[in-house]
């Protein structure tokens, strides 16, 4: 070997000990921390969104709204009531009640002057008219009958005009002042027109019968005097009195065949009883699985379940990465 070579050898030698040797070792311990790091990132992340779904969610604030102010309620303001004055008496109710079955009489005062009666009864309107007669000193009230009859306890609505129904209505009437007496027409402080010739000449007249109203009538030229007329009602004399036949009169008495036994009745039977019996409903068993989370206010949340179950699975899943790459090494 010549001298040339032995100098090319050396030099080899010497270059070949200067490479440097890569162990494999600290490469496998720095992939075993990156490992073992993916594991406690996913478990610790599990762990941590676990938490983050137990916690209920925040509600909303509600703004509060501006409360509208109570508006303060007005009480209308009743008028006293006014004590009318002398000439401010108003007439009493227009109705009459008939206290028995037949045709009516009406005694009035009416010098020479015609007046119409409208007698309203159960809808039907009847009129009455009271002739134009002079009324004298042996004769100081005149009367007309009624053409029909009226029946025991009916009501009628009555109004009265002057000499027909197109001509003056008259206003109304009041009881005559004196309550006992039934004769002073008028009001206390006013002008009085005192009827007791007329009243002693109409019980004169009644023939059996009896006086039920009293009227003083006022018309519309001073109102509130009550003494321009005066009205007395009561019933027209029957002219002949009809005896009941004796068939009529014979008081029919049931007979003995004609009475019903009346049979007690039927008691039930005691196996038609019908009996109640209570039947308990089952207590409900509260279910096992775990309360959903509140929603009232409109957010979507995943129940616990679901959340338990997602983030188990990402744990999982990051731990057969770290597993694999373990493997791998």
């Amino acid at each position: 070997m010549s001298g040339q070579d032995a100098a090319d050898i050396v030099q080899m030698n010497s270059l070949s000990s200067e490479i440097p040797v890569v162990s494999g070792g600290k490469k496998k311990s720095s992939l075993l921390w990156i490992v073992l790091g993916c594991v406690v990132m996913g478990v610790g992340l599990g762990v941590f969104v676990y938490q983050q779904s137990l916690a209920p969610a925040p509600k909303p604030s509600a703004t509060p709204r501006a409360s509208k102010a109570p508006t303060a309620s007005v009480s209308p303001v009743v008028p006293s009531p006014v004590t009318p004055t002398t000439n401010e008496v108003g007439p009493v109710s227009n109705t009459l009640t008939f206290p028995k079955k037949g045709k009516l009489r009406i005694y009035h005062t009416l010098n020479n002057i015609q007046m119409v009666l409208q007698l309203t009864i159960n809808g039907t309107v009847k009129t009455i008219t009271l002739p134009n007669k002079a009324t004298s000193a042996t004769t100081p009230a005149n009367f007309a009958d009624s053409s029909f009859e009226v029946e025991a306890g009916s009501t009628g609505t009555l109004v009265a005009y002057l000499n027909s129904t197109s001509g003056p209505k008259l206003r109304g009437w009041i009881p005559p002042m004196d309550s006992n007496n039934k004769k002073e027409c008028g009001v206390a402080g006013g002008s009085v027109a005192n009827n007791e010739e007329q009243i002693a000449f109409i019980k004169s007249k009644l023939a059996g019968e009896s006086i039920f109203e009293y009227q003083c009538w006022e018309d519309d030229d001073v109102p509130g005097e009550f003494n321009d007329l005066y009205m007395v009602w009561t019933y027209a004399p029957s002219t002949a009195t009809v005896s009941p036949s004796p068939a009529a009169s014979a008081t029919t008495s049931p007979s003995p065949s004609a009475s019903v036994k009346v049979s007690p009745s039927p008691s039930p039977s005691p196996s038609v009883k019908a009996s109640t019996v209570a039947v308990a409903s089952p207590t409900p068993t509260p279910s096992t699985r775990a309360a959903m989370p509140d929603t009232s206010e409109g957010v979507p949340v995943t129940g616990v379940f679901e959340i338990t179950v997602g983030t188990v699975s990402v744990g999982l899943l990051l731990l057969v990465l770290g597993l694999f790459g373990l493997l791998s090494l």
